[in-house]
């Protein structure tokens, strides 16, 4: 029962901005620090965030901040905060998607502060398989920058990671690991570290028994030989030398060309892949 006579403005301008996805460090904002009080360089996890909206907005984004405020209690910081997309001015940018929303912020707080640098020290635990050893260990960085309460940093004589399991490994490992550091110590970038580690395997030798066979027969001669079996010494991998069944070396006596009588003849064997032949025990067989 209403009928529409007129309507002011009959059109609106519409603006039509792209999405725009960009990638932004998270920046800790402290509020002020209490008298007295000393704080560590913040930590943040992550340490980016991906920013995704409207490309005007996006782009007038100067910073990525987590708010945190310092308790006059003197209390490490260790708590999930949400992050706000400021402009240079310092004002909010809204209408923006932030992902992740939300940050975990770690601050050593004390009333004696004190910074140590500490070497990186990995952690192994166990041993490689049989036959395989450590050739290389190395770590990145190789130290960071601790503080915490000066008397428990100036006990840290080192910077060790978490337990590393190489019980029974024959690959090489590279892995990120977190340092293992005392209850309100907090490490200047990030807490973990790359640990690059190499294996190799174990080289030895060992005497094995071989039986002894012609090579070179000639039709028309009866041969003989003075001996059923010779000891061989082969060198290589020990878990290749583990493997190794001596029923498949075989030493060859070669009787090419030769006739009546008796002869001194040199031994030959093909050591298997891998392997390397030292030495036949008698070398001759007659």
């Amino acid at each position: 029962r209403v009928q529409i006579v007129d309507f002011q403005p009959r059109e609106l301008e519409v603006r039509l901005d792209p999405v725009e996805v960009r990638q932004m460090p998270v920046t800790v904002s402290l509020g002020s620090v209490p008298d007295g009080l000393n704080v560590g360089p913040p930590q943040t996890e992550p340490s980016s965030v991906t920013l995704r909206g409207a490309s005007s907005r996006v782009n007038a984004v100067s910073q990525v901040i987590a708010r945190v405020t310092i308790d006059a209690s003197a209390l490490n910081v260790d708590r999930e905060i949400e992050l706000i997309a400021v402009d240079g001015n310092g004002n909010q940018v809204s209408n923006l998607e932030i992902d992740p929303q939300r940050a975990r912020v770690r601050i050593a707080v004390a009333r004696e502060l004190a910074t140590r640098t500490l070497p990186v020290v990995p952690q192994l635990v166990g041993a490689p398989a049989p036959g395989y050893r450590i050739s290389s260990l190395t770590v990145e960085p190789l130290v960071v920058t601790v503080s915490g309460e000066e008397a428990t940093v100036t006990r840290l004589e080192s910077a060790p990671t978490d337990p590393i399991d190489v019980a029974g490994r024959t690959t090489d490992l590279e892995a990120l690991v977190s340092l293992d550091l005392p209850e309100g110590i907090s490490v200047s970038g990030s807490d973990q570290v790359r640990v690059m580690l190499t294996l190799a395997q174990e080289r030895g030798s060992q005497t094995f028994g071989s039986g002894v066979t012609l090579g070179g027969e000639q039709a028309g001669l009866l041969y003989a030989l003075g001996l059923g079996q010779v000891s061989v010494t082969l060198a290589g991998a020990l878990v290749d030398l583990a493997a190794l069944d001596p029923a498949t070396l075989i030493a060859v006596a070669d009787v090419t060309g030769l006739g009546p009588g008796t002869h001194d003849v040199e031994l030959t064997i093909t050591p298997p892949e891998g392997l390397e032949l030292i030495g036949i025990s008698p070398a001759q067989a007659v």
